[in-house]
């Protein structure tokens, strides 16, 4: 199959809506060649989900140089997420 080469980085839930995401456009338009999930947990690594390999820790990303990556990977259980907006930390005087 031709198409841009392309890993997915996680394999929870946002990474599987990203692979649904992606057959759908081939669908349409053929434009990806989807070659796997990669995660760093390791009871991840080797199996399939949704019918696609997980490849293996992001570092096997280095053995597909030739393949774009998207990023899919979410906060675990019992992070916190800021709601407040962000700002640019206060400026220093530079010493001189």
């Amino acid at each position: 199959m031709s198409g841009i080469p392309l890993l997915l980085v996680g394999c929870g839930g946002f990474a599987r809506e990203t692979a649904c995401a992606v057959h759908a456009v081939n669908s349409v338009a053929p434009t990806f060649r989807l070659l796997g999930f990669l995660d760093d947990a390791p009871h991840r690594q080797g199996t399939v989900v949704d019918g696609l390999p997980v490849l293996g820790p992001v570092e096997a990303a280095l053995a597909h140089p030739e393949a774009r990556l998207v990023v899919c990977t979410g906060s675990p259980p019992g992070s916190s997420i800021s709601t407040e907006p962000w700002s640019p930390p206060a400026r220093r005087p530079v010493p001189g």
